[in-house]
């Protein structure tokens, strides 16, 4: 597996389509942004969660496969 590299804390979520916790935290398009934006490492699914909050659901950007 893959180690996590550059992944906000509140990543702890595993990808909502594969379930892969190979995620890389997009920190360039999530530095200005409200949320944190996400993608996986191994099926490229793109998700967001707010800043700060951790008892959130994902708000997938992908469309599901």
């Amino acid at each position: 597996m893959a180690q996590n590299m550059s992944v906000a804390p509140e990543s702890i979520q595993p990808c909502g389509e594969c379930r892969s916790l190979a995620i890389r935290w997009l920190d360039s398009v999530s530095r200005d942004a409200q949320v944190n934006y996400y993608r996986c490492e191994r099926c490229g699914h793109v998700w967001t969660l707010p800043k700060g909050e951790t008892d959130v659901v994902a708000t997938g950007i992908t469309p599901k496969k």
